[in-house]
């Protein structure tokens, strides 16, 4: 860039710096795993379809008292896995394409399975996103310190550091979906846009996109919207060159995932009845999450956009000024920076209106996600402050990537969650000779599996098995042992209870310190019923 200066290779060299660095301690203190997460490693070792089968059949280990180290087949590579076997398998059990489960294979074969392996992938995908927004930004006419501060504002900003927590797709999506509106800001410059080189990557990025995710989709129709709108639209020749770009993009995705269609079988069981009644919960779930780019206290951030919302209404009501002030700003940062704006507003448009409408499940619209967006926010809000007059909007400009850090960090080290806190206190599940599971949905048990040790047995079945086949584990509960309960669908509180109790005909039950959420409950097993502690 013509304007390049050391203060902008300082700000660029702080977003790598720190966006490592608050990266490097969420991995130092994450212990546990999120429900996603442990899917996400079943699917990068090729076991999705093993699981499902033995489960289904309820093969051993399942409905047994096994050994851990028996269990760890099942979300252990074998020498038989392959990249097809890992996409096939997602086709059958899953709704995402398998590029980011490709290079988690390669990330668990290299260092296995822990807490910090998917996020350990995640930082590097992070890092080549800092660089590539820069060079979006810079590419849609922002001036070298403005695009360095735009990556600094995401690099550390809540939601963008949350993403990379978890062993997600998310980080990736996040990156092909700048890497496509770069690509498509320099294939229309009728500058830049005539080699081939420009149009082959684009084909290649909108494959990559695809294998990524399937909404990677929506990212290349608010694009191209967004260059109609803007009247940012290039010559005949370039268009139908970027057109047919899409279409060997398309096609490429056909030739490496040629089953990709069957995911789409398990997407259409997510889509659930639109209800007034449910509305309210969902706007104050889309207002959090925008929120949460700035902070993960839902209160703050929930206020925070009601106030933003708010005021940006009143000023476009009330206020002609500011709607002149808006539209002169609009017009004045050229037409590729347009586009770029055009592009992250028209997506997040289409993700609200997705999840609004009911087509996407309740939790579909949380921090991740918002992957691709937030990179888009990042640069509107540096423009916002970059672009207003007075010392005060450039000192809140330079301010907000060190008060974002210091929220991110206190996030990090204080949230309870299980991106970084596991339900039940490792060391609880690590200390028990049994454990007793009343599940065995693979995004579930997994979360205990992967916190025992190889000799700890475990007996694996949904409640309603268990209440029904006493025979085939309560006479071998001894104390000590531990009662892992979960509600995912098909168990509820009551067969809980159920179980707790024939367990208290035997033992003194009690819930392990910590361990209470109301979805998991373990339950700590002490002396036969009668006998002194």
């Amino acid at each position: 860039m013509a304007d390049r200066s050391r203060t902008a290779l300082a700000l660029l060299a702080a977003a790598l710096v720190c966006g490592a660095g608050i990266r490097l301690v969420g991995m130092a203190v994450k212990q546990g795993y999120v429900h996603d997460e442990t899917i996400s490693y079943l699917a990068a070792t090729g076991n999705q379809v093993n699981w499902a089968s033995a489960r289904d059949r309820l093969e051993y280990p399942f409905a047994a008292w096994a050994p851990v180290a028996d269990w760890q087949r099942l979300y252990t590579s074998s020498e038989e896995t392959t990249l097809r076997c890992i996409a096939s398998d997602l086709t059958l059990q899953d709704t995402h394409p398998p590029l980011y489960f490709w290079l988690l294979h390669y990330a668990v074969a290299a260092f296995g399975i822990h807490p910090w392996t998917g996020p350990a992938l995640n930082l590097v995908l992070a890092l080549a996103t800092v660089l590539a927004l820069y060079g979006l930004a810079g590419a849609a006419g922002m001036r070298s310190y403005q695009a360095a501060l735009a990556s600094f504002i995401w690099a550390v900003s809540p939601a963008a550091v949350f993403t990379s927590a978890q062993a997600r797709h998310y980080e990736l999506f996040a990156l092909t979906g700048l890497a496509f509106v770069w690509l498509l800001i320099r294939a229309i410059d009728e500058r830049a846009g005539g080699r081939l080189a420009t149009f082959a990557a684009l084909s290649v990025v909108t494959t990559l996109g695809l294998l990524t995710h399937f909404y990677f989709a929506l990212v290349v129709a608010s694009a191209v919207l967004a260059v109609l709108l803007t009247r940012a639209t290039p010559r005949c020749r370039t268009a139908l060159a970027i057109g047919l770009a899409l279409i060997v993009g398309a096609g490429l995705l056909f030739a490496v995932h040629p089953h990709f269609w069957r995911s789409f079988a398990w997407g259409r069981h997510m889509v659930v009845p639109f209800s007034w009644s449910e509305m309210p919960g969902r706007l104050r779930v889309v207002a959090y999450t925008l929120g949460s780019f700035v902070t993960v206290s839902r209160r703050i951030a929930t206020a925070l956009v009601a106030l933003l919302a708010a005021g940006v209404v009143s000023a476009l009501a009330l206020r002609r000024p500011s709607r002149s002030w808006i539209a002169r700003q609009w017009h004045d940062i050229g037409p590729r920076l347009r586009v770029v704006l055009a592009s992250g507003g028209l997506l997040l448009a289409m993700q609200m209106a997705i999840y609004l409408s009911f087509l996407s499940p309740e939790h579909a619209f949380g921090l991740r996600y918002m992957s691709p967006v937030w990179p888009f926010l990042a640069i509107g809000v540096t423009l916002v402050f970059t672009r207003m007059r007075g010392h005060l909007p450039s000192l809140l400009a330079f301010a907000l990537p060190v008060l974002l850090l210091a929220s991110s960090l206190a996030a990090t080290l204080r949230y309870q969650g299980p991106a970084f806190r596991p339900m039940i206190p490792t060391q609880i599940i690590h200390d028990a000779d049994r454990i007793l599971v009343d599940t065995s949905a693979r995004g579930a048990l997994l979360r205990v599996l992967l916190h025992a040790r190889a000799d700890t047995k475990v007996f694996a079945a949904e409640q309603a098995h268990l209440l029904s086949h006493t025979r085939d584990w309560l006479p071998q509960i001894r104390a000590g042992d531990l009662y892992v309960s979960m509600l995912p669908e098909g168990n509820t509180l009551k067969m809980r209870q159920e179980i707790a109790a024939l367990l208290g005909k035997k033992h003194e039950v009690g819930v392990a310190h910590g361990a209470l959420d109301g979805y998991t409950v373990a339950y700590g097993l002490g002396p036969a019923v009668g006998e002194g502690p």
